[in-house]
Order: structure tokens, then sequence, then C-alpha cells
């Protein structure tokens, strides 16, 4: 974790205040070994009177303010995180009331300002956490030779405080269905694996050319799964799947083919006894599938309870006849946690009685 603190203004007449709450969140935070980036000015270090012991906070001897003016040269010092480095002027920090910093016995002058004094100051604080404070603001600087300087500033900050700046996410890794495979069912459930770093979402896209140029899109997939009802038969199909984070989306997968070859249901092996199977994928978020099979025409009845016992979704009642079914259950409105999800069929005209089986299954998000 960084902590990150940041003041700076046209005139810098405008002072925050640092109240004593303030200061003990800090001062726990910098206990625990944490990490300080400090950017501005006054406010820095000041307490609500005015003072600036609680400078020592952040691993600083002193500071003073310096002069209304435009960057002239910025030179990183030696034996600092800034060595060999070099801003010169801007106009995009016109005006800026710049103060001036002073290290501790800990600390390293990071920045000069030519014709002012000490901008920027890296070091240890009172509790030894590492510390870097710089009186410009890092998003305004111009480079000496851009952009490359004020990223290689921005790496090198990151690299003092032992932080890896997070990355675009990998490309994800395709499961199922398998490449060239067959399939021989209008639904179909697609799977890949998770990506990293800190992925958000997916985006699924299904087409029947391999240029993606009219595809079926989902671009809000929070899981590593989709499924796709009522393909056509006998044909080709791509998919292919991307990942995004804060940073932005990914590459593409790799681009996978499939060809539908969909049986009737009078070609289909006939059920003989009725079946109720697990849901798939279990745990699930938000959307699985559970299969079951009716071996003659039966009053059928699908139903998914809570731990409590109560209906939260009816996902069959009706007639059906013999063959073999999949239906699909979105628990986008439901709470994570366990549920269960009974299949009663009645033959019809049998009144000797009904088949009941009940799954257990889990939702987690």
């Amino acid at each position: 974790m960084l902590l990150s603190f940041g003041n700076y203004g046209s005139n810098g007449t405008t002072n925050t205040a640092f109240n004593d709450y303030h200061a003990a969140i800090v001062q726990e935070y910098l206990e625990s070994g944490g990490k300080v980036y400090l950017e501005g000015g006054d406010a820095l270090g000041y307490d609500q009177a005015g003072n600036s012991e609680l400078l020592s906070l952040f691993g600083f001897a002193s500071a003073e303010d310096g002069s209304n003016n435009i960057i002239n040269s910025l030179e990183g010092q030696n034996a600092a995180l800034t060595q060999g480095m070099l801003f010169t002027a801007s106009t995009q920090v016109n005006n800026s009331w710049i103060d001036l910093y002073f290290p501790n016995s800990l600390g390293t002058l990071a920045f000069y300002e030519s014709g002012y004094g000490n901008v920027g100051v890296q070091g240890i604080g009172t509790y030894g956490q590492k510390t870097f404070c710089f009186s410009y603001a890092l998003s305004e600087l111009v480079d000496a030779n851009p952009p490359s300087t004020r990223d290689s500033l921005l790496k090198r900050i990151l690299d003092f405080f032992g932080i890896e700046p997070l990355q675009l996410p990998s490309s994800p890794t395709l499961i199922a269905p398998t490449n060239l495979s067959v399939i021989d069912s209008a639904t179909v459930l697609f799977e890949w694996m998770r990506s990293q770093p800190q992925v958000t979402k997916y985006w699924f896209e299904l087409d029947t050319t391999d240029q993606f140029i009219t595809s079926i899109i989902d671009s809000s997939l929070t899981d590593t799964t989709y499924l796709s009802t009522n393909l056509e038969n006998n044909k080709n199909y791509w998919w292919r799947v991307r990942a995004f984070n804060t940073v932005g989306w990914s590459d593409f997968s790799e681009v996978w083919k499939f060809t539908t070859n969909i049986v009737s249901v009078n070609d289909e092996e006939i059920p003989y006894e009725y079946t109720l199977l697990q849901n798939y994928p279990n745990p699930f978020n938000p959307v699985t599938t559970i299969k079951y099979s009716v071996p003659e025409l039966s009053r059928v009845s699908l139903i998914v309870f809570n731990l409590l016992g109560e209906e939260v979704a009816i996902l069959v009642n009706e007639e059906k006849s013999v063959g073999n079914y999949a239906v699909e259950f979105n628990a986008a409105n439901l709470p994570s946690g366990v549920y269960f999800y009974q299949l009663r069929a009645t033959p019809i005209g049998d009144q000797a009685g009904s088949f009941v089986e009940t799954k257990k299954m889990i939702l987690m998000k």
C-alpha cells in the first residue's frame, strides 16, 4: 500500500488543516512500515497552528517557502533515485508557489532547482518507512526528452517503494469446446482459464466467420464461462476471449473453431429412466446449466430452493415428452450461498407416484 499526499495550486496561499486525528491515522500507517509519496507545498507537514513539527513524520528536517516561478531546471542528484535526470523550463507550472525541502540525517536530496533550491527529497521517516517528497506535481512536468524522462521517474519512484506497476492482463487460455471439435447440441458452454492480474471482466466473441465481423459479443462477463443457446446446425463457428483490468484490455486469446452436427430428438438415445444430473459449472457465478432426462410423457417441475426451503426460482413447470433436456439457471439477483434444485416428474395418466430427486449447488460471487 502507498500513502499519497498532494497539495499544489496557482498561488500557494491555501493550507490544508492537518489535525491530530489525521496525524494519528497517518502515524499508525507509518509505524506499520508504510510508504509515503508527497507532492506539493505548504500543507505538507503543517498542523492547524501552522507548526512544521509533523514534517519529521515524513522524514524531513524542515521546509520553507520558495518562489513563485516557472521551472528553470530540475536536476536529479547523485545517490538519489533521480540521478542523471533533468527537467527543463515548463509553462505548465507557471505561477506555482514552490516550497523548498531539506532532508533529515537519513534523507537524500533528490531534485535541485537552479536558482531556487531543494525541491525533492527521498529518505527514511521517523518509523523507518520510505518517503519521497516533490514540490511539483509529477503530472505537470515537461520532459527534457519527452516522454521518456517523466515515465522513467515514475518507474524509479515505484521501484524505490518496491511496487510493481499493474500490467495489462494476460490473454485468456481457452478450455472448451476444444479446437476443431464437433458439437452435437444447440447449447454450448464455453470455458476458459482465469487471466491475471486483477481481472474484473471478460469479452467473449462468437461468429460464423474467422473475421468476427458479425459477432455475438458479451463484454461484461465476470466469470470464465459463457452459455450459448440456439446454435445453427451444420455450421462452423469461431470464438475468442479477452480480459480487462484497470489498465485496459488484454490481447485476444487464440481463435478456436468448432462445427455443429446437432442430432434431432428422434435420433438421440432415448432415455429409459428419469435422471437429474449435477449442474455445471458448480460452484457457479451467476449462470449454470441443469440437465435432466424424461423416459415418458410426464408432468415435470424443476424448482430451486434456498437453505430455508423457500422457493427462489421455478425453472420448469409443464408437460415434457420423452427426451434429454437442459435448462439454464441465472442467479444474478440472488446472494452467494448453498441452494438446492429438485426435479419432480409424474407420468401422465399414471397415479402410482412421482419421480423426485434433489441436488445441491453453490452460488459463489
